[in-house]
């Protein structure tokens, strides 16, 4: 675990984002993509009369917008959630609020939405909150939550047992358990990654086929299709190509993509 990603003072407990969450991750395959993708348009663009400049520009904002709304509150060390004798704060909780107090909670548990776990609270119903998620927003007042996906695994297991330390301070909530379905399922992925064996070649034949498919758009191969000069090029298989003694055709061919590309008229 990364050494930021909890820190412990006098009555406070603070859990930051790690470069091991799920975020993190994610982060690193969309700039890694963008890289791809901005690579091929940049070798693309003198056969499509595109401005390189225009390209650059363009790439940058897209992937830089998404990046800033969506991922920057992920970056490690980002402050994620913070828990005091009060409550719990915290700049990712959904809503207008920061800040719940212990006494406002009657529950705590960490659900999969959308795929990533998030702390899921649930209000008194004494407050009088709606209890129905806005249509546009998908915020629910009763029910506020806090992504959980900047944390590594193990932040997230010392967060379940900070949190249910402080709900079994009190009477009201002695019962109350939070369940983490999230911790679950690893524990069961990790059980299996321990009997079945890591499938090197299948790993090596998807990047090998990725690799050739895009060294080959960038070389002017068309997205949808390809001329048959091209693959033959390439290494297409070829009856009398084979029978003349280019044999290594048949193992080349294995690692191309498309067809002829169709003509216009």
């Amino acid at each position: 675990m990364d050494s930021k990603s909890q820190v412990i003072q006098p009555g406070i407990e603070s859990f930051f984002s790690s470069n091991r969450g799920e975020a993190y991750k994610s982060r690193m395959l969309l700039w890694g993509f963008a890289l791809i993708g901005f690579t091929i348009s940049m070798l693309r663009a003198p056969h499509t009369g595109t401005s390189v400049a225009a390209m650059v520009v363009s790439f940058l904002v897209l992937i830089g917008l998404v990046d800033y709304f969506l991922l920057r509150q992920f970056r490690p060390g980002q402050l994620v959630i913070q828990i005091t004798d009060e409550g719990i704060e915290s700049p990712m909780l959904s809503g207008p609020k920061k800040k719940l107090f212990w006494e406002s909670i009657k529950g705590v548990s960490i659900q999969a939405i959308h795929d990533q776990p998030c702390l899921v609270f649930a209000f008194s119903p004494d407050l009088g909150l709606p209890d129905k998620k806005h249509f546009l927003t998908g915020f629910n007042p009763s029910r506020p939550n806090i992504s959980l996906a900047g944390l590594d695994a193990q932040a997230q297991d010392q967060l379940a047992e900070a949190i249910g330390r402080h709900l079994r301070n009190r009477s009201d909530l002695s019962a109350v358990d939070i369940t983490n379905p999230v911790r679950e399922v690893r524990e069961f992925m990790e059980s299996l990654r321990e009997i079945a064996p890591m499938p090197w070649a299948t790993s090596f034949l998807v990047v090998a086929n990725a690799i050739v498919w895009i060294a080959m758009v960038a070389a002017g191969a068309n997205i949808l299709g390809s001329p048959i000069s091209m693959l033959y090029e390439w290494g297409a298989n070829s009856t009398s190509a084979v029978q003349n003694g280019q044999a290594w055709r048949l193992l080349s061919s294995m690692f191309l993509h498309g067809t002829e590309a169709p003509q216009l008229s």
